[in-house]
């Protein structure tokens, strides 16, 4: 994600894929998402998540920052996305990305 023009700017290549999924949130630390590429040792380089109800909220991350950032007004969320390994994103205990019984919706580019 660029800051100034705010595109998904990052060495995607014929063999990248993209997936959508969901789940829903339980509220615990550190909680591993599996996301489902076709090849399952592939690390996401960018995944954006949203939550899927009337409040809104979620939280975009690419490969390399140290924390998640809100989509909707870019606030950092060490509580949120946390980390990417192979097929899976780390969420911590934020509402709006692992809210106890709520559902939420991602993109993930690998």
């Amino acid at each position: 994600l660029t800051q100034s023009t705010g595109r998904l700017e990052y060495g995607l290549t014929r063999s990248s894929e993209v997936v959508s999924g969901a789940y829903v949130g339980d509220g615990a630390d550190n909680r591993d998402i599996t996301i489902g590429f076709q090849d399952t040792a592939r690390v996401p380089k960018f995944v954006f998540q949203m939550r899927d109800d009337s409040t809104g909220g979620g939280s975009a991350m690419v490969q390399g920052m140290v924390n998640g950032k809100s989509w909707t007004d870019g606030s950092d969320q060490p509580t949120g996305i946390k980390s990417f390994s192979a097929n899976t994103f780390r969420v911590g205990t934020l509402a709006a990305v692992n809210g106890s019984g709520v559902a939420s919706k991602f993109i993930a580019v690998g």
